[in-house]
């Protein structure tokens, strides 16, 4: 018996739609599946992002308790809720349990975190301090949850809780005592000399304050070297002091290794002000581009999603011309919940794409990698902490009520205007020999201090700076750096 062509050719064809079929329904299939693990790994990101967001809120908010409390150090952490008070404190919504605060992201979705007083210690006998309420670490826990019923738990049903985090993170309060109350303090007085076109006026304090040699180790008795066009003034001019001390650990209740963990702003040797200033533009600014690609990348897959939807609803909408009206009507109604939930999710995203984008930033704020005002060539910087090694002055330089730690030598290159106001701490040797030099407050040298040549250079002793510094660079300071943690 003869098969036909004819039957071949449709029996071909069978088979062939059969493996199409097949085939489509395998990649629908997986598509669905992909499309339904990135939706839950996304929302799964959103999540963790938002806890990490509120988790670094309430370090925050911590640290604020700290700051705002009067009496310095503090020993107890007792945040109340006294609506009624005058002036009315409402630092937390469970005094009971530490510094705790809620806030609505979306709908029924909320955000939580609490510093409970079990997580903020006091370990400042841990780190060698006498003092109590030097140095405190705070924990935060961080919540989000779907608050279904708020006379219930946060994380009781049918309240939903549906991320959590942890963090941790030191905080120590800064003293900054200077070995004497004068506009220059160096330890060695042989290792001073003074040029001419130099002023160092100590007004009612002392001028050049230094250790006296015979006192401590009975060395001969030596004197700064003072060229006789320099000026130099106070009560007394110059004095040596048998109790000096100019040891970090004196000065700070700390370390120098120690003290560059709470700095705001931290400068690598290789780099002056200016190189560095450069490297936080340029950083600044691939930052902002980055951010920038992120959003047009993250609308555009919005916008195909929408395209998407709505092609879909146009043909589901075709089929259904000739369905009966109430299915009509439902059909509609189910579509468009599904478009608000659609839009809803959207702007949750929208929401944690920009609290992950300010917790960065922030972040990136924190570690001293930033750009303050227009540049360190011609603004101010105030309240900041700054650690460099090997300072050379050149350009213009102002600060602040600044705490100007150098790990190292401060020299100049070249012609600099350079105004440091608030307390200059130098661990090697000083040589200014060229520019103009301006310290308001005090400065505090452990080796060499060379000034003169052709520079003009002018050193104030200010009590009042001085107390400017300890009260808005010393208060409590957070390490840099937070750490994962499960309280």
């Amino acid at each position: 018996m003869k098969t036909s062509c004819r039957d071949d050719g449709g029996t071909a064809l069978i088979w062939a739609l059969l493996f199409v079929i097949i085939t489509s329904g395998l990649v629908v299939s997986h598509t669905t599946f992909l499309a339904s693990r990135r939706s839950e790994r996304d929302a799964r990101y959103t999540r963790a992002t938002m806890a990490d967001t509120f988790a670094r809120s309430g370090l925050q908010d911590a640290v604020g308790w700290f700051h705002r409390r009067s009496n310095q150090p503090i020993t107890t952490f007792d945040p109340v809720n006294e609506p009624d008070s005058n002036p009315p404190r409402v630092e937390t919504i469970d005094p009971a349990l530490g510094l705790v605060r809620e806030f609505r992201i979306n709908g029924s979705l909320w955000g939580r975190y609490e510093v409970r007083h079990e997580d903020a210690r006091d370990i400042s006998s841990q780190r060698g301090e006498l003092t109590p309420g030097s140095v405190w670490e705070l924990g935060v826990r961080a919540y989000v949850y779907r608050n279904r019923d708020p006379e219930q738990p946060f994380d009781a049903s049918p309240n939903q809780l549906i991320g959590t985090t942890a963090l941790k993170s030191e905080i120590r309060w800064l003293r900054v005592n200077p070995p004497v109350p004068a506009a220059l303090c160096v330890d060695d007085p042989g290792s001073i000399e003074v040029g001419p076109n130099t002023t160092i006026d100590g007004g009612p304090s002392i001028g050049i304050g230094y250790r006296d040699p015979a006192a401590t180790d009975g060395a001969t008795p030596s004197e700064p070297v003072i060229d006789p066009a320099a000026l130099v003034t106070g009560v007394p001019a110059k004095l040596a002091t048998p109790a000096y001390d100019a040891d970090a650990m004196r000065v700070f209740s700390m370390r120098l290794d120690e003290l560059r963990c709470y700095t705001d702003v931290l400068i690598p040797a290789s780099m002056t002000f200016e190189e560095w200033k450069e490297a936080r533009d340029a950083e600044k600014l691939d930052w902002l581009e980055d951010k920038s690609a992120e959003r047009e990348a993250w609308q555009a897959q919005k916008d195909a999603e929408a395209a998407a939807w709505s092609e879909q609803y146009d043909a589901e909408k075709a089929a259904m011309n000739d369905a009966p009206q109430a299915e009509k009507d439902a059909w509609e109604a189910e579509k468009q919940a599904e478009k608000d939930a659609w839009l809803a999710q959207k702007k949750v995203e929208a929401e944690a794409w920009r609290a992950e984008k300010q917790a960065e930033k922030d972040a990136w704020i924190a570690e001293g990698q930033r750009q303050i005002a227009t540049g360190f060539d011609s603004s101010e910087i105030e309240a900041q902490l700054i650690y460099t090694e090997d300072l050379k002055l050149a350009g213009e330089l102002r600060t602040n009520h600044t705490l100007l730690l150098v790990d190292g030598d401060l020299t100049d290159d070249g012609y600099h205007d350079t105004v440091l106001n608030g307390v200059v701490y130098v661990t090697g040797d000083v040589k200014i020999d060229s520019g103009k030099l301006n310290v308001q407050g005090v400065m505090i040298v452990r080796g060499k201090a060379e000034l003169g040549g052709s520079s003009e250079i002018q050193m104030t002793y200010d009590p009042q700076i001085l107390e400017n510094v300890r009260r808005m660079v010393g208060k409590y300071r957070k390490r840099r750096g937070s750490d994962p943690s499960n309280p």
